[in-house]
């Protein structure tokens, strides 16, 4: 009886024995499959991130905006302001990269230049019908910051979280425009600040 009991744990051990070897050998077995391809997969998702996507279209973007400032066939009056206006659309109003949320952005934008440029030519008309010199200064002193404080809400504002970058750029073209029309004397010529914005 003692030796049935003695040779029963020698035939686990040696089950042991010989099942170990073969539960090591194959997770390293599976494991050194996809090790080939690392580099690839990380190409790969390196150049489909978002941090890619983004700094491709921003550099892509700023050398078609800077076209407009240095080229002079194409260049006209306030040109630099083009790179701002891309900025804005490209990186502070644009939620995520895809090209459908940049052209509502910059349908938008356009709405926020346009009503910066409608208010400075107003207040440019007021200005001139007040008269040459000092009054007309001290009309744009009075009536530009009047206006500015109005439109600086949406500048701060947070809801919806793109609006305070939309109020930046109407802030931005009703004080270039307003510059424009203090240097222009006829009132008929103000209109010629929209074409100039």
């Amino acid at each position: 009886m003692k030796r049935q009991n003695s040779a029963a744990p020698a035939k686990s051990v040696l089950k042991v024995k010989v099942e170990s070897p073969n539960v090591k050998q194959a997770p390293s077995a599976k494991a050194a499959a996809p090790r080939a391809y690392t580099w690839r997969n990380r190409f790969r998702s390196a150049l489909l991130s978002d941090y890619c996507q983004s700094g491709l279209q921003i550099a892509a973007g700023f050398f078609v905006a800077c076209l407009f400032t240095f080229v002079r066939p194409i260049a006209f009056p306030q040109s630099c302001v083009v790179a701002t206006y891309f900025l804005v659309v490209a990186v502070m109003a644009s939620p995520t990269n895809h090209l459908g949320t940049k052209i509502n952005t910059a349908a938008s934008l356009v709405g926020s230049v346009w009503i910066g440029v409608l208010l400075a030519a107003i207040v440019g008309t007021f200005s001139k019908l007040a008269g040459p010199g000092a009054p007309a200064t001290a009309t744009l002193c009075v009536l530009g910051p009047a206006v500015l404080a109005v439109l600086a809400i949406n500048r701060v504002s947070t809801a919806p979280p793109t609006l305070w970058a939309l109020g930046m750029v109407t802030c931005l073209a009703f004080g270039l425009t307003s510059i424009l029309t203090w240097r222009i004397w006829p009132i008929s010529e103000v209109c010629g600040v929209f074409e100039c914005a």
